[in-house]
């Protein structure tokens, strides 16, 4: 899933990842819809931009793989995004 700090969610399965930050702020609680246990694979917008222009720059002689690429960047659940909100908002 992309996530971004500037756009707000869109409802895809991996949006509950921004999604719990504007409700924490917003009404103070978030019902998630995936388990607070569920690790779910994320990359940030900026990240996945900026490795998609780094690999159509890369001369054609360096590629060896013509018919696609898997980004990845981090992996977290609910529960570890809920813990470093009550960081910041206890209650």
């Amino acid at each position: 899933g992309l996530i971004s700090w500037k756009a707000p969610a869109g409802g895809g399965t991996t949006d509950y990842a921004v999604e719990i930050f504007y409700e924490a702020v917003e009404k103070g609680e978030y019902q998630c819809f995936i388990s607070e246990n569920t690790a779910m694979p994320m990359l940030y917008m900026d990240d996945a931009i900026n490795a998609t222009i780094k690999l159509m720059q890369e001369p054609a002689e360096n590629i060896s793989v013509w018919g696609s690429y898997n980004l990845g960047g981090m992996s977290f659940t609910p529960a570890e995004l809920t813990n470093e909100i009550k960081k910041v908002m206890p209650n």
